[in-house]
């Protein structure tokens, strides 16, 4: 492609600056500076003075061209603990169970059979 550009007399688009500066003109200098969505101002919550659109446009811009977004908060942990009704848990528990007395199954089948098989002749003695 940039050699097909090249031949054209076309400059190679890797090697423009982007065709709008990083900060817009409608940006105050500094608000992005005092929080990511808002701020404290005497007691009261105040918005940005940026709209969460020309912030994103802002932030992406700033990527774009290799540089480091400082403005975002750092990330929390991740959650561990699963979400779920105590239903699920018992009923994993329930087929965990199922599959350790299926493994037991025919062992219990000939001890049955055994014990009724005795009964069955000490009735009829």
């Amino acid at each position: 492609l940039s050699s097909a550009m090249a031949t054209a007399g076309l400059p190679d688009p890797c090697l423009l600056a982007p065709t709008s500066s990083l900060r817009s003109r409608s940006t105050p200098p500094g608000e992005l500076g005092k929080g990511v969505w808002g701020y404290w101002e005497l007691g009261a919550w105040k918005p940005l003075g940026i709209s969460g659109r020309q912030r994103a446009r802002l932030r992406k811009e700033v990527l774009l061209a290799g540089e480091d977004w400082a403005y975002d908060p750092p990330r929390g942990e991740m959650r561990t603990k699963r979400k779920g009704n105590k239903v699920d848990c018992i009923a994993a528990e329930k087929r965990a169970n199922t599959v350790e007395l299926m493994k037991k199954m025919p062992q219990m089948l000939l001890d049955y059979k055994v014990s009724h098989i005795i009964s069955a002749l000490v009735i009829s003695a």
